[in-house]
């Protein structure tokens, strides 16, 4: 048994425990102020008070049910084709099971949902639980890292903390957590930190089909900025539980620390829950779980907003930002002497470029491919180039690290842009479509109708020889092609293209071109969504080296640069917007297996799914799609304590 060697700490222990046998009155649940920090118990108690309901239940699984047939990897996630990328996920059983199984309360229901969903490894495709559960966010002060020392993956306590969490076991409990910075993690819960870290990745991460991804994020990484290294954190996945993160199995984490003055300690801190909104009672928490009616999730303001402009906008996958983060110096001058090796040459809010101390190499670093300006990262971009073309910086690197995509036709365009002029060759693999009967009545529909501006409208696409394909051309969807996968057969549709997006890169020329020799794509692993098929279309289509930094401890191992590259992702609200524009009521009612139409869940609990795969350069009838295609990086780097911290 492990032995306690801090009486304070001995004492948050005892305080836990002590919380966890307090008999709480209903009239006291669910109390919390916005911006304060909650116990593990008083969440644990709010979130198990919430009853199950059957008709929930049988609501939610009828519309996830009916809306998986246009998922596009439905079949394929059966059973990958790729080794590398391990999946077997047949989720129509597995929604079977939860109709049937027997829960305590709504928030194992949720989870169990949401635990399914995580089996995807794919940050396009995930349930998440209504937004109460979400507003509560369970945290622990420190935050592990992770490099490559001697040949074996080791684990530290990162140099960064959360002020508000600093602050909040200062306040409440008299300690300073920062005193741990730096600190060897030698055991965590009893078990080697690698086969814990990595038991969590596996079950409780999704985002990423590369195992050593996985384990990469469930660590802190520090976001490559030189000039502002104390605000650009994305902070573990593990220590922080976002909407997508199990609920901790217990109320406190037990951390073996060999610390940095050489001796050893044995800590308990407790898992706290981070207040996000504000709560009265239970029945105001409750208020936040049912929906409050027709497309509850889009303001009216949102659904007047043409489809085709939802379609092109993606959402982000990076980890909620930490603004507020307080850096623990461990070696100041060290930082400085690093710092100094880049010089800032311009930057906006989502793109910066730097120059290396050796004169001749340009880093460009994009955190995102959804600008909040794009004229301002295009200018940006502009005066960069020039300068590279001024100056003669021959070697461009492009890092990608924590990018979690964005825009898909930004992406296109970004592409483009360093391309140079059109070849009259594609830059962009080309989609194809699941087919299925609900497919078949939303093209169908929007064949009639002549709406143009769904993913199912025949007009919304063109053909793979780049021909604009009619709205009422339905033969460019179905009867399709016929594929099997993951032992299973069925049609999907001719390849086509997205109309009209992107091209506008082919206008805005950088003012110095690179070749492929010249360029690398450097990324953590976690380059997703856009940020992939960005990486992944200029080396299939241009040869350009690739280089990615991992916990990989073997010279010749392998990790691929990107994480789910599977094209089109839609949130619930975007999908149900795109069934009203066909004329369809989505509103939320009582289960009828007569109607055709997913409806809108009855709680503020939503999903997302990729609805359209894409393709490489090949032909896709001998090929699989990128999210199941395994494609390594040219070059992978082991992480070193330098990067790591």
């Amino acid at each position: 048994m492990l032995r306690f060697r801090s009486n304070l700490l001995l004492l948050l222990l005892a305080s836990a425990l002590a919380l966890a046998t307090v008999s709480v009155s209903a009239s006291e649940l669910c109390q919390f102020t916005q911006g304060k920090i909650a116990t593990f118990q008083e969440a644990h108690d709010c979130f198990q008070s919430v009853p199950f309901n059957e008709s929930v239940r049988a609501q939610t699984i009828d519309t996830l049910r009916k809306v998986m047939q246009l998922y596009v990897f439905l079949d394929i996630a059966n059973k990958s084709p790729a080794p590398q990328l391990p999946v077997s996920v047949d989720i129509l059983s597995e929604l079977d099971r939860i109709s049937r199984q027997f829960y305590a309360n709504d928030f194992q229901f949720q989870d169990d949902l949401r635990t399914q969903y995580l089996r995807f490894f794919d940050a396009h495709t995930q349930y998440y639980g209504p937004v109460c559960y979400s507003n509560l966010q369970l945290a622990q002060p420190l935050g592990p890292i992770a490099y490559v020392e001697n040949g074996e993956i080791v684990f530290d306590i990162s140099n960064y903390f959360q002020s508000d969490l600093v602050e909040y076991f200062k306040t409440a409990h008299g300690y300073d957590v920062t005193q741990f910075a730096g600190a060897r993690i030698l055991s965590i819960e009893q078990s080697s930190p690698l086969a814990y870290f990595k038991a969590y990745a596996q079950s409780d991460v999704g985002i990423a089909k590369d195992p050593i991804t996985r384990l990469h994020i469930t660590q802190t990484m520090p976001q490559p900025t030189p000039d502002v290294p104390a605000r650009q954190v994305m902070a573990s996945y593990w220590q922080i539980r976002t909407h997508r993160n199990p609920f901790p199995s217990s109320s406190f984490v037990s951390y073996e620390l060999l610390l940095k003055n050489g001796s050893s300690t044995t800590v308990h801190i407790p898992w706290v829950a981070r207040v996000l909104k504000s709560y009265a009672n239970r029945d105001a928490f409750l208020a936040d779980y049912w929906a409050a009616g027709s497309s509850s999730r889009r303001s009216a303001a949102q659904l007047r907003t043409p489809v085709s402009a939802l379609l092109g906008s993606g959402v982000e996958e990076k980890m909620t930002p930490l603004e507020d983060i307080l850096v623990v110096e461990q070696n100041p001058a060290e930082r400085k002497r690093d710092s100094a090796r880049f010089t800032l040459l311009v930057g906006s809010a989502d793109v910066s470029f730097y120059l290396l101390d050796d004169s001749n190499t340009m880093v460009m670093y994009l955190n995102t491919m959804a600008p909040t300006n794009y004229l301002d990262t295009y200018e940006t971009m502009n005066k960069a180039f020039k300068m590279a073309e001024q100056n003669n910086y021959d070697q461009l690197i492009i890092d990608l690290t924590n990018n979690g995509g964005g825009n898909i036709c930004f992406g296109r365009m970004l592409l483009a842009y360093f391309q140079g002029r059109f070849s009259g060759v594609p830059n962009w693999g080309p989609q194809d479509l699941p087919l299925s009967d609900l497919q078949s009545l939303l093209t169908e529909t929007a064949v009639q109708r002549n709406v143009s501006g769904t993913v199912w409208s025949p007009g919304f696409y063109s053909l793979e020889n780049g021909q604009r394909n009619p709205n009422w051309n339905i033969s460019a969807i179905q009867p399709g092609i016929e594929h099997t996968r993951g032992g299973r057969r069925r049609n999907y549709s001719e390849l086509l293209h997205i109309r009209g997006c992107g091209n506008l890169g082919y206008v805005l020329q950088p003012a110095k071109q690179y070749t492929k020799d010249q360029v690398v794509l450097l990324s953590r692993g976690f380059c997703g969504s856009t940020c992939a098929l960005f990486n992944n279309h200029a080396t299939l289509y241009d040869q350009v080296r690739t280089a990615v930094f991992g916990l990989n401890t073997q010279p010749d191992a392998t990790q691929q640069p990107t994480a789910f590259p599977g094209l089109q992702v839609l949130d619930d609200p975007d999908i149900y917007a795109m069934f009203q524009h066909l004329g369809f009521d989505t509103s939320p009612q009582p289960v009828n297996s007569t109607d055709p139409i997913p409806r809108e869940l009855p709680t503020t609990a939503s999903y997302r799914m990729c609805v359209r795969e894409i393709y490489g350069p090949v032909n896709p009838e001998q090929s699989y799609p990128l999210e199941y295609t395994y494609m390594p990086a040219t070059k992978t780097f082991a992480e070193q304590a330098s990067t790591a911290n």
